[in-house]
């Protein structure tokens, strides 16, 4: 057993000191314009100092220039450190893409999700969240801790007594949030939980919908949405509610420091001990360092949300390998699956005996280089077929045989490791052309790819977009019809290079000349394995080895 020890900061250390130099600048870059940005502040003071004490009118002219000029620098950093934070966002883009692709090859966690939308929602959405976060500390945390540094010294330098006064209260601002964080952190994962659970409850509602009519099952289909949206208002009041409180916290304490600059500034002023460019410095610093420590106070928070996005991505990060070919299967004269017997297959969502249930006594077989064409009306048992099949569903009655040995003795890997399924819904990640095509470990030359490709009327798209093959989907969006993301995924399972492929739907929204073109296809590049084809489609009613599920026969 290989243990495969893979963390989401591994990936990021590994680029940040590859680029460490373009971090290096960012961080410059915003220590430099936080410095700029007080700028004016500082000399406004000096200036109104100046004019109460009278001195010469040369120094005042010269303040007043740089004050003037002030706004024209700190809109020149900002066009450079636009610029340098571009920089950032290509290294969080590769990390993100170097997080994709690590995942992507360990073919075995990809496929062992029970329900691939998970692992889409986990992993895309982490990683957006994380690519945000990381973007966001290397280009706003060095610009916020030096605006704070250097505000607060010019604040003591002023006057010490009410600097450090409004510094702890900043500072108790600040520790709000990370006094809430682990509340936070709680909240944020219940919420992501709820998300995925609402996606799998409603796919698994739509994808039966109409079993669910046929068979009367809307009481059941509702209570299951019921529960979920019963939890996912539990857990969507629990975050805005630490929200609430955080927030409320937080204008408290903003309210108060306000409150007590007025008063004391005033006072000071009184006695003579600050002067009216002092007074106007204080509260100008005092507005500036407000959003900056708003700032700090939502990274903190967001750190640990990061934190719970991190967790759900080193879970497919961080592997273990795992051997799928068992005794039985090497016993045979090849690990590969050579055929698929299915034995008085019999499957219901309820266990009551006067329900009817959904498969009923089902018997077929298919062997290596035949193709089976599975057809039905819509609420037949299709795509629940599919599920038994892949071992996704072992709540079944009968048997389902792969090279003679039960499919429930069977390591689920072994079995995934040899069997792929295209389904009904085009699964396109937000990533290169590549990254779609290659999830497994398998490698391909490009002309292998291209020439695939080429057959199913796609090769178009590595002519015709930016990058051919590492054509990038964020950096030039362009709308795939559902065609197009059918065949990418069938292209995809092709080069996976299975010995059993299922195909659900594979020519859905395909006109007819282009249906048999692409079957035709399919059919040459899966010689010497076995195919299944499950669809409502007539065009494959007048095929040999057609299973009808609706007459629960095979032709």
């Amino acid at each position: 057993m290989k243990s495969v020890k893979t963390t989401y900061r591994d990936l990021f250390d590994q680029k940040v000191k590859k680029n460490w130099y373009k971090v290096a600048a960012s961080i410059l870059s915003g220590m430099i314009r936080a410095v700029a940005m007080l700028m004016p502040t500082f000399l406004i003071r000096n200036m109104l100092n100046a004019l109460i004490d009278r001195i010469n009118t040369t120094y005042l002219i010269q303040t007043a220039l740089l004050t003037l000029l002030m706004p024209t620098i700190v809109l020149i950093l900002y066009v450079i450190d636009a610029r340098i934070s571009k920089y950032l966002f290509d290294i969080v883009k590769d990390i993100r893409t170097a997080t994709f692709k690590t995942i992507l090859s360990q073919k075995l966690r990809w496929v062992l999700s029970k329900d691939r939308s998970e692992l889409f929602n986990k992993t895309i959405s982490s990683t957006i969240q994380i690519a945000e976060f990381y973007y966001y500390t290397l280009s706003n945390l060095a610009w916020y801790s030096t605006t704070a540094l250097v505000g607060s010294l010019l604040m003591i330098r002023i006057n010490a007594s009410i600097a450090s006064l409004l510094l702890v209260l900043s500072v108790i601002q600040v520790m709000v949030a990370v006094f809430r964080g682990g509340a936070t952190m709680r909240a944020s994962h219940l919420v992501s939980e709820v998300k995925t659970v609402g996606d799998m409850e409603f796919t698994t509602v739509l994808h039966h919908n109409s079993y669910i009519k046929v068979a009367g099952l809307k009481d059941w289909a509702q209570a299951r949405c019921n529960n979920w949206i019963e939890d996912s208002l539990k857990a969507f009041n629990m975050q805005m509610s630490h929200f609430f409180i955080t927030q409320s916290m937080t204008f408290v304490i903003v309210s108060l420091k306000s409150l007590l600059l007025y008063v004391l500034a005033q006072q000071l002023f009184v006695k003579g001990l600050i002067r009216p460019g002092d007074v106007v410095a204080l509260g100008s610093y005092a507005i500036y360092l407000t959003p900056v420590f708003f700032g700090l106070q939502d990274w903190v928070s967001d750190a640990y949300k990061n934190r719970v996005n991190k967790n759900r991505v080193n879970q497919f990060l961080d592997l273990e390998e795992v051997d799928t070919t068992l005794s039985e299967v090497k016993n045979t004269d090849s690990s590969c699956i050579s055929n698929i017997e299915v034995k008085d297959l019999g499957f219901s969502y309820r266990k009551d005996a006067s329900f009817k249930p959904l498969i009923d006594k089902l018997s077929f077989k298919v062997d290596v280089d035949s193709h089976l064409y599975v057809i039905g009306p819509s609420g037949s048992g299709k795509s629940t077929l599919i599920d038994i099949l892949m071992s996704l569903e072992d709540d079944y009655t009968g048997c389902v045989l792969y090279n003679g040995i039960n499919a429930k003795v069977l390591h689920e890997n072994y079995l995934l490791d040899n069997i792929v399924c295209v389904s009904q819904h085009s699964e396109i990640i937000q990533s290169t052309l590549w990254d779609n095509l290659l999830y497994s470990c398998v490698h391909h030359s490009d002309e292998r790819i291209i020439s695939l490709l080429d057959k199913l009327k796609l090769g178009y798209l590595v002519g015709e977009m930016p990058g051919g093959l590492s054509w990038d989907m964020n950096l030039h969006p362009r709308a795939l019809s559902d065609g197009e993301k059918k065949r990418i995924c069938i292209a995809r399972a092709i080069l996976s290079e299975p010995n059993v492929l299922i195909l659900d739907e594979p020519t859905a929204g395909l006109d007819m000349l282009n249906k048999q073109f692409v079957m035709d296809t399919i059919k040459g590049e899966m010689t010497g394995k076995i195919l299944i084809v499950v669809t409502h489609d007539a065009l494959y009613e007048t095929h040999d080895n057609v299973l009808n599920l609706a007459k629960k026969r095979t032709s």
